[in-house]
């Protein structure tokens, strides 16, 4: 036990037994080699975290450390030589950094076959608990694991916009790589099912690459919002007639083009693919929760040769993307006003009881 007048920080760590938060104190992390310590100055609150803290997403280790959607800046190393970013650059005290959801060995089958975030030996910020050492977003530092991508980010930028860089923007940079490596995405029709923050990036990200883009949510408020980040136009539901008609207009009455959902929503998702061409490409990065089948008939597959791929995390080739688009369009699309409400580390339980209630679209807490 560390008491409150001896210790060198602090971190809030979830109890999903009692879905209640626990404040508690560590003493300076002793640093192996390859690690470094990041002192957070901000996390946003991601739409994973708030399915664990409503028991929708069971998988992260009991009592860890939420928020993996963190901005920070370098304190010390343990090593002689100074640590490199992603792109080979030593990296220096007081330097402000973001860094990727998962810190991976390099040489295990999954990396060697480009998905480091499947590394059979991952280590996965604010998901796996780490004992006494603090990383995850919800504290005031964050140990950073020898294999974890480290990106610099320039002076100047907002951490509010720069914040949902490492998993929302990172995701759609990844979900767009995908798709791309099948399809093309200028000028082509694209379907966004869920306007969160995802959404809504993409949104921006796919208009930037010469897309049309129609996004499909249910709230009037975030369609109109999906409006100033790139959507031509929002539907509350694949089943109008109105989408319909929109996409025949769209696409000579071929159909859509690309499916890409974030909502993990099996109705909109099934209902989607049939209004897509022949040819066309599904992509599945929102059900990362428990959710009922997806009803596919193969035959419909088959004879409209259909793509469908899935994305779960990133590489981290699409966090320097991600960081890259973010810094360029910052004033193209209003990003930095989607964190809503930023709330003190020790807030941290109201911070997580008013994203549930309210759904803004990202709330932060800072130490």
């Amino acid at each position: 036990m560390v008491h409150d007048h001896d210790h060198f920080g602090k971190a809030v760590r979830y109890l999903p037994n009692s879905q209640s938060f626990k404040t508690e104190f560590y003493q300076k992390p002793q640093l192996e080699p390859g690690e470094a310590l990041v002192k957070i100055s901000l996390c946003t609150i991601c739409g994973s975290d708030l399915h664990t803290y409503s028991g929708r997403r069971p998988t992260a280790e009991c009592g860890c450390v939420l928020g993996h959607e963190i901005i920070g800046t370098i304190e010390e190393w343990e090593g002689e030589e100074s640590p490199k970013d992603y792109f080979g650059n030593p990296l220096r005290i007081g330097q402000k950094v973001t860094w990727s959801l998962v810190a991976s060995c390099g040489d295990c089958f999954y990396c060697e076959d480009n998905l480091p975030q499947k590394c059979q030996s991952k280590f996965k910020y604010g998901h796996d608990n780490s004992g006494h050492q603090p990383t995850g977003g919800l504290g005031q530092h964050c140990v950073l694991k020898k294999g974890t991508a480290i990106f610099p980010i320039s002076e100047g930028l907002p951490d509010t916009l720069m914040c949902p860089a490492n998993c929302a923007t990172a995701t759609v940079c990844g979900a767009t790589r995908l798709v791309r490596e099948t399809h093309a995405i200028k000028n082509a029709t694209i379907v966004v099912i869920g306007a969160g923050m995802l959404g809504l990036t993409a949104a921006a990200y796919l208009k930037e690459q010469g897309a049309n883009v129609l996004v499909i949510e249910r709230s009037q408020e975030r369609c109109m919002i999906a409006k100033d980040f790139g959507a031509a136009e929002c539907f509350e539901s694949c089943h109008l007639d109105a989408f319909r008609i929109k996409t025949q207009e769209s696409t000579e009455n071929r159909g859509i083009d690309v499916v890409l959902d974030f909502s993990g929503n099996t109705d909109a998702i099934a209902s989607s693919i049939e209004h897509m061409r022949v040819g066309g490409c599904l992509l599945l990065a929102g059900s990362v929760f428990r959710s009922p089948d997806l009803n596919i008939n193969p035959e419909a597959v088959v004879r409209q040769m259909l793509t469908i791929r899935g994305l779960h995390n990133y590489h981290a080739q699409d966090l320097a993307e991600a960081i890259s688009f973010l810094s360029r369009s910052k004033d193209i699309y209003p990003f930095e006003k989607l964190v809503s409400k930023v709330f003190p580390l020790d807030g941290s339980a109201l911070a997580f009881d008013f994203a549930t209630r309210e759904a803004p679209i990202r709330i932060a807490v800072k130490p």
